[in-house]
């Protein structure tokens, strides 16, 4: 969700502390330009990031191979206000949904639910 490069070890430093100290996306983007964000990283940020991702799989299903053959399920399940509170992600040709906004266990420690594309 954010990455930067620089060759200035205080500027490294700098933005670790700023990030540390808890600093917003916007705030620590203006601080430290070396440092980008993905739009994601705001959305997670307003609470959004499972409908943002949601809404980005079913809008950019075209550039995405892997998510095209399911482009008329997701078109569906975007709809459905359960699926739509789960966090959906891919991973190894396989979609999952999880009930945490991180891929991998959810907070409950069981594995989210996953269905294989290919």
């Amino acid at each position: 969700m954010a990455r930067g490069n620089t060759d200035d070890l205080h500027a490294v430093a700098g933005a670790m502390r700023t990030w540390q100290a808890g600093a917003r996306v916007r705030e620590f983007g203006s601080e430290w330009p070396f440092v980008t964000f993905s739009p994601l990283a705001e959305a997670h940020e307003r609470g959004e990031a499972a409908e943002y991702t949601w809404r980005r799989y079913h809008e950019n299903a075209r550039r995405a191979p892997h998510l095209l053959r399911l482009h008329s399920f997701i078109t569906v399940a975007i709809r459905e206000p359960r699926l739509r509170q789960l966090m959906p992600f891919t991973s190894h040709w396989n979609l999952g949904f999880s009930r945490t906004v991180l891929n991998g266990l959810a907070a409950s420690g069981a594995p989210p639910f996953r269905s294989t594309l290919a």
